[in-house]
Parts: structure tokens; C-alpha cells; sequence
């Protein structure tokens, strides 16, 4: 029986800990934002190497100046996408927890 007590207290003191510390770990995010967005491109780069789609190119193009398919491409544009990934997921950690901080009416 005493345990269980145990067991309880803390489970509430765990989703205290989880209530009052409820933000976003910037370097976590800016990572995710990262691997997200450069396996993105990887993806999109094989899809244009390989098969020709005329959509992918496009993303491709926004991280770089080198045609497409070439492997200039995928060793520039990756390099830029996880800059901008790693940048995109920070930016939405920093503005969670701005605006996670306020006081809730």
C-alpha cells in the first residue's frame, strides 16, 4: 500500500515538473528542423536525378545556383538546408516559449 502512495506522488510531481516546465529545448528543435529539411532535399535531389520531375527541381533550386542534378547540387543545397532547417527550428522553439511564458486568462 505504501508504494502505491509512492507511485502517485510521484506521478503528480512529474506532471507538475511537466506543467511548469512546458517549453520547447531550442538545440532539440533546431536539429529536428535540420534533419527534416535535409532529408527534404536529398529526397527531392534523387527524384530529380533519377526520374526527371519537374517539381522537385524547384526546391532544389531555392538553396542553390548549381544545376540541378549535378552532385555540386546535392553537396551545396544540402549544406544550405540544414543551415535554414536548423534555423527554421529554432525560430519556431524561440516563439513557443515566448509565447508559451504568458499568463493564461
Amino acid at each position: 500500500m505504501e508504494e502505491r502512495c509512492c507511485l502517485r506522488d510521484l506521478a503528480t510531481s512529474k506532471e507538475v515538473k511537466m506543467a511548469m516546465t512546458d517549453s520547447l529545448n531550442i538545440w532539440r528543435c533546431a536539429a529536428t528542423g535540420a534533419a527534416v529539411l535535409g532529408v527534404l532535399f536529398i529526397v527531392c535531389w534523387l527524384a530529380v536525378a533519377f526520374t526527371g520531375l519537374r517539381g522537385s527541381h524547384m526546391f532544389i533550386e531555392i538553396f542553390t545556383r548549381s544545376p540541378v542534378q549535378s552532385s555540386a547540387a546535392l553537396a551545396e543545397g544540402l549544406c544550405w538546408s540544414l543551415v535554414f532547417g536548423a534555423a527554421t527550428g529554432a525560430l519556431a522553439a524561440i516563439f513557443y516559449n515566448l509565447f508559451g511564458s504568458r499568463p493564461r486568462a
